[in-house]
C-alpha cells in the first residue's frame, strides 16, 4: 500500500526530505540510517569475498553457510533503513497539512 509520501510528485518529496534534513532529529536519523546501510553494504561484500573463497579453496558444504547468512542479514539491513527513511518522510508528509497530494 502505498503511504502519502510515494503519491507525491517529485518535487514535494524533495521539499519533504530538505525539510526532514533540516531538523536536528532528521540529521542524526540519517546519518544512523546511512551508516546502517554502510554497514549492510560492507556485509555483503565481505559474504562474497569469503564465498569466493570458499569456493577457491574446496570448502565443505558447510563452511558455506556463514556468509550466506551474512549476504541475508546484510540486504535486511539495507531494506529495513530505506523503509525506515520512507517512514520518516511520510511522518513529515502527514504532520504538513499544507502540501497536497
Amino acid at each position: 500500500m502505498k503511504n502519502k509520501y510515494q503519491r507525491m510528485n517529485k518535487e514535494q518529496q524533495e521539499k519533504i526530505r530538505a525539510e526532514y534534513k533540516s531538523t536536528s532529529k532528521g540529521q542524526m536519523q540519517i546519518k544512523r540510517l546511512n551508516r546502517l546501510c554502510v554497514t549492510g553494504i560492507v556485509g555483503i561484500v565481505l559474504g562474497i569475498a569469503l564465498i569466493i573463497y570458499s569456493l577457491v579453496m574446496h570448502e565443505k558444504f558447510y563452511e558455506f553457510i556463514t556468509p550466506v547468512i551474512l549476504i541475508i542479514f546484510s540486504i535486511v539491513f539495507i531494506v529495513k533503513s530505506w523503509q525506515l527513511r520512507i517512514e520518516a518522510y511520510n511522518d513529515l508528509a502527514l504532520s504538513k497539512k499544507n502540501i497536497k497530494v
